[in-house]
């Protein structure tokens, strides 16, 4: 009897202690999904901030312009009387000399008041001395726009340019234009237009000015590829588009001009007029970049 008493005594302890054990297993998986789902939710709320920020800082940056060439009739970074405001940190204000210096104060550089902030990507052949002349004003809109007060953040202004395929691209560094908060990329500004003035990168837009994105890369303190940072997929691209303009990826201020981020195949989308963002490709697929022009 003894000997009953107990096997049976024990296998209730095992049968308990294996229901625990289960019981336990079910706590710790319903921990583990609670903390994915939490930490899911989180980078979903992170995101969704990261692109309003996007859209709030075009937003302000395209009022800062249009208060700037008010008050001081020149576009911030094409104004040739910039040093008469502010000061010259170097040269005469207006030479090579000047641009490549860095202010750590308001002194500045003048730009030469043709009308366009650089010149978009420059001719091929194109001294490098005139590359940073002519591109230093894509750098010293910041800083004039930070002078004026218009914006927060101290700018040095300084031009860097390098050989980028056939023609020279100016390369900021981070205490050169703002911080998107997005994938360590940086806001900068160019004429879509060639040298003579005339808008030839789109069509169809009164505005002949945009701001894009690039990457830094790998290196915090350059951007080592001066082109238009792939950050966005179609989704979040439409998204910003249709709240700030019409939706649409060929047409209005906000543009793309990226094949993968639009249902154009084989062409620039602004050739195509049908062309829609592409927003039925996965949500990971960061292909697109965003042009805001004002």
């Amino acid at each position: 009897m003894k000997i009953k008493y107990f096997q049976n005594h024990n296998i209730s302890a095992l049968q308990a202690v294996h229901a625990f054990t289960l019981i336990e297993i079910a706590i710790v998986l319903l921990i583990i999904g609670s903390s994915v789902g939490s930490v899911l939710v989180g980078k979903d709320i992170i995101r969704s901030s990261e692109l309003r920020k996007l859209t709030t800082d075009f937003q302000h940056y395209q009022q800062a312009v249009v208060i700037f060439e008010n008050k001081y009739r020149s576009l911030p970074g094409d104004m040739k009387t910039a040093t008469f405001h502010w000061g010259s940190v170097g040269g005469n204000g207006s030479n090579h000399d000047c641009m490549i210096i860095a202010s750590h104060d308001e002194k500045t550089c003048n730009g030469n008041s043709d009308g366009a902030i650089g010149l978009g990507r420059l001719p091929s052949g194109m001294s490098r001395k005139e590359a940073i002349r002519h591109q230093s004003e894509t750098t010293r809109f910041w800083q004039h726009l930070g002078n004026a007060d218009l914006i927060s953040g101290n700018y040095t202004g300084k031009s860097f340019a390098t050989l980028f395929g056939s023609a020279f691209m100016p390369i900021p560094k981070e205490n050169n234009s703002p911080n998107s908060g997005i994938s360590d990329t940086y806001w900068m500004t160019q004429h879509a237009g060639n040298s003579t003035g005339s808008t030839v990168h789109f069509a169809n837009t009164d505005n002949s000015h945009y701001l894009y994105l690039v990457s830094s890369d790998t290196d915090p303190s350059f951007i080592l590829v001066p082109d238009h940072a792939k950050i966005l997929t179609p989704l979040e691209a439409f998204n910003i588009d249709d709240k700030i303009d019409n939706g649409l990826p060929n047409q209005g201020r906000v543009r793309s001009n990226k094949t993968n981020c639009t249902t154009t195949s084989g062409m620039n989308p602004n050739q195509d007029h049908n062309s829609r963002y592409d927003i039925d490709k996965p949500d990971a697929s960061y292909v697109c970049s965003l042009e805001f022009y004002y």
